[in-house]
């Protein structure tokens, strides 16, 4: 659907269009001069992450609540932003995907198997999404597209990397690059990315994300394994 179509249908602007499609949460193409967005991503959009549920948190505090749904105590928040984190983190799991939607910026692509391969082993590079789930200790299978949570440095590697098509369709890409935000601490950098596997929160809010039923069950299962600090 053309641009102006999908932000009187999610009620926003046509620029916050632009740039929800620019930062990945929606899907579009420009054949020539005019933006079309997938009428599936304003769908789910529309439906699941509620864009008018409340104002997506800051980088800094999505990771905080993250961090404390996986069981571990924030170090890089104040007493009283505590408190808040833990009003977020039990609230209903149908605000998570527009409350965390800060938390990183998506990148769709296409990888050779070979670049998927070394992504794996690469210093900060986290795995998430399903697999991640699964390593966590989720009964989920895994899905077709690999996610993978990255620096800021590790995607400017890759764009400079051959063999690599970037903005594929959903359908196409086998990989998902959420990019952290640069801007956060050493010590949130760290919680996110210091580890192979993404923190199990992060992997759970991937699965609610997707938005169909066995991935938001799976999701509300992992955390209810989880003990809060």
């Amino acid at each position: 659907m053309p641009a102006g179509a999908a932000a009187e249908q999610l009620g926003v602007s046509r620029t916050q269009i632009h740039r929800l499609v620019d930062s990945g949460h929606l899907e579009g193409e420009r054949p020539g001069r005019e933006l079309f967005v997938s009428a599936t991503s304003v769908q789910h959009r529309a439906q699941v992450v509620r864009p008018r549920a409340g104002q997506p948190l800051s980088p800094r505090m999505a990771w905080a609540v993250l961090t404390f749904a996986s069981g571990r105590s924030p170090s890089w928040i104040s007493p009283s932003e505590k408190v808040r984190v833990r009003k977020y983190v039990k609230a209903p799991l149908a605000q998570w995907p527009s409350r965390l939607a800060r938390r990183a910026e998506i990148h769709r692509a296409r990888l050779l198997p070979h670049i998927l391969k070394g992504l794996r082993s690469t210093p900060e590079v986290a795995r998430g999404g399903a697999d991640a789930a699964v390593d966590h200790g989720s009964l989920l299978i895994g899905s077709e597209a690999s996610e993978f949570y990255i620096s800021a440095a590790v995607l400017a590697d890759l764009k400079d990397t051959k063999g690599i098509r970037w903005n594929s369709p959903e359908t196409e890409a086998n990989v998902i690059l959420r990019v952290v935000p640069p801007t956060l601490s050493a010590a949130t950098i760290a919680e996110v990315l210091g580890q192979p596997l993404a923190p199990l929160a992060a992997a759970a809010a991937d699965l609610l994300d997707r938005g169909d039923d066995r991935s938001v069950s799976a999701a509300s299962a992992l955390l209810k394994s989880v003990r809060l600090p």
